[in-house]
């Protein structure tokens, strides 16, 4: 609750003063059609150099957000393109949703900033040949901020307030409360700010610098990685590697000999890394339901030599079944997202996927983990999960292995609203002797432990 309220009061302050003597302008872009997705291909490997003048580089350093919001949509995508702008012009906008900002300015919008953004739709009309269009916007746009503080205040304090407090006090380290204070703080201002319920990424706490700059500066002998773009190539090995983000060193980790399940294995950058941590005497199995993903994490088993490694062609969830799942083209990227096509039987299903040329249709299968241990009869140690808001689905699935083997669990926490609050939950009903840690160094991870 501490934690909480601060952030309320913080935000609560900042309205005040952009509503008192201020101006809000709106800033859009003035067309129906989908102009960014048209163009998100051409911005995956844009190159900014040479871009010396001041509104270029923000011009074209904003068009980079594309292809990282490209699969939320047009809308999405051009409010975060219109954020970078705006923010890089030294202004504090916020989300209107429909695709608009607002910008709240101390007075009259003029000189440099006006010129700025005129110079700047030059810019758009050049490139999307469409107006990029800053318009004074009515005193009500302030009701919009109000309603949001309202609707996260409901949420955060009323409902999960108590709740975030005496699971922050109870988690295993200080960092580990830093880090969960920090997600939060940036959940609620993401709702206020951006009208959205998650958010991502996250950047970690101050304290945890030093270690990030450590872990930086050594050296690592990265796996050979076939499958994605080389940017998202240098973010795994950023993330799974250098920053380890599975893992407390020395707290919470796989280690030689442990089974570990890999849930949500892409092209088997994870699967590489448990790979190492269990040694030979150690068992991964990568579970992977796209059939495009798993052949590039099979070719990648076999390049980096990981004979401990079994790619299992299913999705874990809440049980055995068979889905339609429509894929969502990309760019030349290893990040699109699998949507859920409705049927009777269907669950809500998410995964990572490859590249993928075209939107189609596929039928992919899925069982529970509670299925697979039983028919292999398997005792496993470590669970990691990020499958893009199943994870609860996966846990569902998982509730008598969890309940009886106790394992090391490594689940991401950020992709719906509610995990941050029902994962823990959910685990400590299953095994009440599980001690918590929270890292958000890279994505936001939970482990939980058993004191033994």
């Amino acid at each position: 609750m501490r934690v909480v309220e601060s952030t309320f009061n913080m935000i609560e302050k900042f309205v005040r003063n952009i509503s008192y003597k201020r101006n809000i302008y709106i800033l859009y872009i003035d067309s129906d059609d989908d102009i960014l997705m048209q163009n998100q291909h051409k911005y995956v490997s844009y190159d900014t150099n040479g871009k010396s003048d001041y509104t270029e580089s923000i011009f074209f350093s904003a068009l980079s957000t594309i292809p990282i919001y490209a699969l939320s949509g047009e809308w999405r995508t051009r409010e975060e393109l219109l954020l970078v702008i705006a923010s890089s012009l030294g202004l504090s906008p916020f989300v209107l949703n429909s695709g608009k900002i607002a910008i709240p300015v101390p007075q009259d919008i003029d000189g440099n900033i006006r010129s700025h953004i005129r110079d700047i739709a030059k810019l758009f009309d050049e490139e999307f040949h469409v107006d990029l269009i800053l318009s004074h916007a009515p005193d009500e746009y302030m009701d919009v901020l109000n309603r949001r503080i309202d609707e996260a205040r409901q949420f955060y304090v009323q409902e999960y307030g108590a709740w975030a407090q005496g699971f922050m006090d109870k988690l295993g380290d200080d960092i580990s409360r830093d880090s969960f204070a920090t997600f939060l703080r940036q959940r609620i201002k993401a709702h206020v700010f951006k009208g959205v319920e998650t958010c991502y990424p996250v950047m970690p706490p101050m304290r945890t610098a030093a270690w990030r700059k450590q872990r930086e500066a050594a050296q690592y002998n990265f796996p050979i990685l076939e499958g994605c773009r080389e940017d998202v190539r240098q973010f795994f090995y950023r993330d799974t590697f250098v920053y380890e983000q599975y893992a407390i060193a020395g707290v919470v980790e796989a280690r030689p000999g442990n089974v570990v399940i890999d849930a949500g294995a892409f092209i088997g950058d994870t699967a590489c890394y448990f790979s190492r941590k269990v040694g030979e005497s150690g068992k991964v199995f990568a579970f992977e339901a796209v059939p495009e993903s798993a052949d590039f994490a099979r070719r990648n088993m076999h390049i980096n030599h990981c004979d401990n490694v079994e790619i299992v062609p299913l999705a874990l969830s809440d049980r055995n079944s068979a889905f339609s799942i429509a894929l969502n083209a990309h760019s030349n990227s290893g990040a699109s997202l699998v949507s859920e096509v409705k049927k009777e039987d269907s669950l809500s299903l998410s995964l990572s996927l490859s590249l993928s040329l075209s939107h189609r249709y596929i039928t992919i299968e899925s069982t529970s983990l509670d299925s697979f241990c039983s028919d292999r009869n398997l005792k496993i140690d470590f669970i990691k999960s990020d499958i893009e808001g199943s994870e609860m689905q996966m846990l569902i699935g998982a509730q008598k292995t969890i309940s009886s083997q106790t394992p090391i669990c490594s689940i991401a926490l950020y992709h719906k609203k509610d995990d941050f609050w029902q994962i823990p939950q959910y685990l400590t009903r299953l095994c009440p002797e599980y001690t918590f840690w929270f890292r958000c160094e890279s994505e936001p991870v939970l482990f939980a432990k058993r004191n033994r």
